[in-house]
């Protein structure tokens, strides 16, 4: 009879200790749902500037600053806006411009001192990081040509006001070598303005635009010995 008391209480004791060691017993820990990747798209990489180099001198003033292209964690495709500026802290920005290659010409002035900075922007606005600053300088104007003299404004009038879905832009330009000039137009709704046409012989471009917006625009003007001079920025607005 003890024998079988014995035996008993084993029984009643392994299955004690099964209970509490099976899954769901008192003593498990709460199961955590994994964690779902990340759907946040990510922005592309900052771009590295390669040309020209930084604190390199430029003997050629319709210079072609280039860089590495950025790559994008999703794939997107990548735009890229390059700053230039004659100060280092970029206020203001003298020439911004957006383009889907790693590589944009300007029109410079020789003798100046440059700073320039690339950032990458895809398709779901995501941007990058500014670039590092580069600095590079332009060769000193040599003294048998001048520069062309700074553009003036003639119409829109700056500050005007246009009723119409077109504005006539005129100019005046002048060189004191009397050089042929050429000009080139920067036009848009952003501050500086983006380049618009290049090699103008005319100094008139009619441009449409919309009701309700604020336009910028600026011209810089080279003669044919590589002088170049860069006028203001203007504005208008549409009603």
């Amino acid at each position: 009879m003890k024998s079988m008391k014995k035996e008993l209480i084993a029984f009643l004791g392994l299955c004690t200790v099964l209970f509490m060691g099976c899954p769901g017993g008192v003593d498990d820990p709460p199961v955590v749902p994994p964690t779902p990747p990340s759907t946040e798209n990510q922005a592309p990489s900052v771009p590295a500037l390669v040309f020209p180099a930084n604190g390199g001198d430029c003997t050629n003033i319709s210079l072609e600053l280039k860089w590495n292209p950025a790559t994008d964690p999703e794939g997107d495709p990548i735009s890229y806006v390059v700053e230039i500026a004659t100060s280092g802290n970029f206020s203001p920005v003298l020439f911004s411009a957006t383009t889907s290659e790693a590589a944009r010409s300007f029109d410079l002035e020789k003798g100046t001192a440059y700073h320039w900075r690339v950032r990458a922007r895809d398709t779901k606005g995501n941007e990058s990081a500014h670039s590092p600053v580069h600095t590079f300088f332009t060769e000193p104007e040599a003294a048998v040509n001048h520069v062309p003299q700074v553009p003036e404004i003639v119409s829109p009038a700056l500050g005007a006001t246009v009723r119409e879905d077109s504005a006539e832009m005129k100019w005046k330009v002048g060189d004191s070598d009397n050089d042929p000039l050429r000009s080139h137009l920067y036009f848009g709704t952003e501050n500086p303005p983006p380049s618009h046409r290049d090699n103008l012989e005319t100094t008139t471009e009619e441009v449409t635009v919309e009701v309700g917006k604020a336009y910028y625009w600026r011209i810089v003007v080279r003669d044919d010995k590589g002088g170049v001079a860069i006028g203001p920025v203007w504005s208008f607005t549409v009603e």
